[in-house]
């Protein structure tokens, strides 16, 4: 099933593409095994309107049936996912995948938001404090402010109550 937790909002050949993480398998602050799931509307305002307009990519190819949405990226175990185009940097789409609250992560690169998806890196943020819930999260990708050289992400610390950002090597 599609996670209604659509995001990271892509525009490409006159569409509107989200993402959205599925946690098939939780753990305390965790995810232990999920799939990244993918749907596409038209890139207009009448159509992000209509809920009847989404299709969701499937084994077979697109279906307006977000129970049949499968997964894009294999190997995942999604907490949380962003995707951004950082094309410009000659990267293609980048996904920050959030492994957990413990700040670890997993790149993923495709040149469309169909993939093909190959890892592209793995690492974590420094995060302390917190606990339970309040935790690192958060990770998200900034193209505007990375470089060919390091990818910018941002993120929720606990121990400090803000936003940090942390330039990280591709």
């Amino acid at each position: 099933m599609c996670s209604p937790n659509l995001g990271s909002p892509v525009f490409t050949g006159g569409y509107l593409y989200l993402f959205a993480s599925v946690c098939d398998t939780p753990g305390l602050g965790a995810c232990a095994a999920g799939r990244v799931t993918l749907a596409r509307v038209r890139a207009g305002p009448a159509a992000w309107r209509d809920p009847a307009a989404y299709e969701y990519r499937a084994p077979a190819g697109w279906t307006r049936d977000a129970f049949q949405a499968g997964a894009v990226v294999s190997a995942a175990a999604p907490y949380a996912v962003h995707v951004a185009d950082y094309t410009a940097l000659g990267k293609g789409l980048v996904m920050v995948e959030q492994r957990g609250l413990d700040g670890r992560y997993r790149l993923w690169r495709a040149p469309a938001p169909e993939g093909p998806w190959r890892p592209a890196g793995d690492g974590a943020v420094p995060c302390s404090g917190g606990s339970g819930l309040d935790q690192c999260r958060a990770l998200i990708g900034h193209p505007e402010l990375s470089t060919r050289r390091a990818l910018l992400l941002s993120y929720y610390d606990p121990a400090g109550h803000h936003i940090t950002a942390r330039a990280v090597p591709w």
